[in-house]
């Protein structure tokens, strides 16, 4: 295939790519979930699409000339172009990466200077290729100063040495000139000023690259002769440009070696790339043994022992391609055929050895020679592997990676996306809506039973750990009220008492001394029940209107949930009254059950009855003390009882009760709080198994329906959008399978067999 019609299907095949690439980055936008549920390794296969398009609008293909240093490549690539161009044996340190054009007119060329952002960032590759041989991660960050001071202290064996030598090269000169001579492009320069500046360590350092058009070398005009630097070159940059052209940029690359010194430590690292590439690089290779005539026919058995030794030991298959040749001398012949001599002296030597061998026979002819260093059968099969091969199997392979990676995947998932969804439209929505609408329903509902679990859940545990405490400024309160009245009330005063209940003359005839002491204590119950009553209901009566409040808004977001039905609104109505009215009786109830505890300090009993009534026995026993003081007065009907007479029996009253009546109420309060706070809990727990058994009978059918008729229009609306998008994907599969077939028809001259690699 020649470059005319090459150019025509590669830009053809380039818009096909681009229009699926246009259609897929709609697709991605558009639904992106689709996207999402595809295996990583499918979505990755799609990204091929950018490899190949970026490889399809690069115009040239591009002929690599690769090898160790001083091999010879530039001096083979002067004879691949039968024209001397590129300087010979350039230092190891100025090679820079030099492109061969074809031209309209005589060679000239473009030097092309590192902008001051390139600087800088060669800067950093330096550093960070210095921080790695000497394993020094910090070094990437140091100063100059410091960079040099810790890497030599570092490098006892010398180890690094080359590369901080040029680095200290490169800062001096980015110092005193580098950023100037990105100022002096020009837009031509000669052959010879090119030659000069690359060979000028000092200028070629801060090179980009160098392109020389020609004329005068039998090349296509879309392809592109590179003479790459070598893998030891110091500058990261040009070997970073040496990898990506052996990796992927180059179409056919045309390997030097140095017979002499076959497959040195250069060479070897340019077999590993070649090796672990992942184009097939192997088989777009051109191999070729330099200075072959150096050698005598026994070495050259040896030689050749060893290089195919060498391609077994890197799985290079055993159909590839090599020449042998001396590089200068088929430059030279084709030159000499010309009339033509080199000026630069270092091809003097040559020259003149070449020369002596012309005239003294050994060469018969140019021709000859030129045919003896098969410079010739290079070019020649070099330029046939592109136009019969390469240019072929670059359009084959990015359509058949197209098809492969991109249209055949693409096309199969859209496919399964579109049955689902067809089969969605078909009946399947049905059963969907089925299982969200339950789905829906017993979310919301465990959502509900868990916040009323919680509600209830708080205030039951503040009840547990709080039930004493909320009693405790009203019963100290009260503590205070009984202490004063015991202290200096009319109630504990055994003359006022006794003015109330013996002083009638026909009580005094029969008297019951204990009497008076049973008013006092009857009295001070009295006190302590209705207090302890009123206590408890208020606690009881704060509790359960903060609980009812929260039930209350709670219940309020259950009807809400329902839309106020009227059904659900009555139920949770009447069961807040009914708990309401519960917790009041429930209090009454609890003072009623622990009033006796109290009442049994006014049983009397004999004193050796009571041994084993602990807490008790102190406050009778002190009572029936006062009510034997002085009793024999009463007895006497014929005198009056005076207040006097009382004084010690009233000391004893209010000090027993001092004493003992407290300790023993401030006991029947902790243990009405701890039956009243018990009772509480369990009310609010019968309450919680209330409002779940409602929420199960009258508010989840209600919240069923509702959740349906949501999910009905949702449905609705997510069918239209399935609709849209399985006709979307219809779309699409027509719109790939019209690419396939047009790259498929528009290309068929080219694909009449199988690739033979893969570019």
């Amino acid at each position: 295939m020649d470059a005319r019609q090459y150019q025509q299907n590669r830009e053809q095949l380039l818009n096909q790519l681009l229009e699926l690439k246009g259609l897929y980055d709609n697709l991605h936008y558009s639904y992106p979930a689709f996207f999402k549920d595809m295996p990583a390794g499918t979505v990755k296969r799609f990204r091929y699409i950018d490899r190949d398009i970026s490889r399809l609008r690069n115009r040239d293909l591009v002929v690599a000339f690769l090898g160790g240093f001083n091999s010879g490549k530039s001096s083979l690539l002067n004879a691949f172009l039968g024209d001397y161009l590129l300087p010979e044996s350039p230092d190891i340190t100025t090679a820079v990466p030099t492109y061969v054009r074809y031209g309209d007119e005589a060679p000239y060329a473009k030097v092309h200077y590192l902008n001051p952002e390139e600087i800088e960032e060669l800067e950093e590759l330096y550093r960070a290729e210095i921080a790695t041989t000497f394993e020094m991660p910090e070094l990437r960050n140091a100063t100059s100063k410091d960079i040099f001071k810790k890497a030599k202290a570092a490098s006892g064996d010398g180890t690094g040495n080359h590369i901080l030598n040029h680095f200290a090269l490169f800062l001096k000169q980015k110092q005193k000139n580098g950023i100037a001579f990105s100022s002096e492009n020009r837009e031509r320069y000669s052959i010879a000023e090119m030659q000069q500046i690359v060979q000028d360590e000092t200028r070629a350092m801060f090179l980009d690259r160098v392109e020389i058009f020609t004329n005068t070398a039998d090349i296509p005009p879309d392809v592109v002769l590179v003479d790459l630097p070598g893998i030891s070159v110091p500058n990261p940059r040009h070997r970073q440009v040496t990898s990506r052209f052996v990796t992927n940029d180059a179409h056919a690359i045309i390997f030097v070696l140095m017979a002499t010194r076959l497959f040195d430590r250069d060479e070897n690292a340019i077999m590993e790339k070649i090796r672990a590439g992942e184009s097939r690089i192997a088989e777009k290779t051109f191999w070729v043994l330099n200075r072959w005539d150096a050698l005598n026919p026994a070495h050259q058995a040896d030689v050749i022992s060893t290089f195919r030794q060498k391609m077994a030991e890197f799985s290079i298959g055993g159909n590839y391609r090599y020449y042998t040749t001396n590089a200068l001398h088929g430059l030279l012949s084709q030159l000499g055929e010309g009339g033509e001599i080199p000026p630069d002296t270092r091809l003097s030597e040559h020259l003149h050895d070449y020369q002596n061998q012309i005239e003294s026979g050994a060469i018969r002819s140019h021709e000859a020679a030129a045919q003896k260093s098969q410079i010739p059968k290079l070019r020649s099969e070099v330029l046939s592997f592109l136009n019969d091969r390469i240019r072929e199997t670059t359009l084959n392979t990015a359509r058949e990676n197209t098809e492969q990676n991109f249209c055949q995947p693409l096309m199969h998932h859209l496919h399964l996306h579109k049955q689902a969804d067809e089969g969605l439209l078909d009946g399947e929505l049905k059963f969907h809506e089925r299982t969200k609408t339950k789905k829906l329903t017993d979310e919301q509902l465990q959502k509900q039973i868990k916040e009323l679990e919680k509600i209830i859940g708080y205030v039951v545990d503040k009840v547990v750990t709080e039930r004493r405490s909320l009693f405790a400024d009203e019963a100290k309160e009260l503590e205070k009220v009984l202490r004063e009245e015991i202290k200096d009330g009319k109630s504990t005063n055994a003359f006022e008492v006794y003015k109330q209940v013996i002083g009638r003359n026909q009580l005094r005839k029969y008297p019951y001394y204990f009497e008076i002491e049973i008013h006092v204590v009857d009295s001070l119950n009295s006190i302590l029940k209705q207090r302890f009553r009123e206590i408890a209901e208020n606690q009881v009566k704060k509790v359960a209107e903060a609980l009812i409040g929260d039930v209350r808004s709670y219940l309020e977001t259950l009807n809400a949930d329902v839309g106020y039905d009227p059904t659900v609104a009555t139920s949770f109505k009447e069961l807040i009254l009914g708990i309401e009215g519960s917790f009041h009786h429930m209090v009454d109830s609890v003072v009623r059950e622990r009033a006796p505890l109290l009442d049994e300090l006014l049983v009397y009993k004999p004193g050796r009855f009571w041994g084993f009534w602990g807490k008790s026995n102190a406050i009778l026993n002190g009572l029936e003390k006062a009510a034997r003081m002085h009793n024999q007065q009463i007895f006497r009907t014929d005198r009056l009882i005076m207040e006097k007479d009382m004084k010690a029996r009233t000391r004893k009253i209010r000090s027993t009760l001092e004493n003992h009546y407290v300790q023993r109420t401030n006991e029947f309060r902790d243990e009405v709080a701890d039956a009243v706070w018990l009772i509480v809990r369990d009310k609010m727990r019968e309450l919680e198994d209330q409002i779940k058994e409602v929420m199960q009978q009258k508010y989840l059918p209600i919240l069923e329906y509702i959740k349906s008729q949501e999910i009905k229009e949702s449905i609705q609306s997510e069918k239209e959008s399935i609709e849209i998008r399985a006709r979307k994907f219809r779309e699409a599969i027509d719109r790939i399978e019209q690419i396939s077939r047009r790259m498929r028809v528009s290309n068929d001259f080219v694909f009449d067999h199988e690739p033979e690699i893969a570019v």
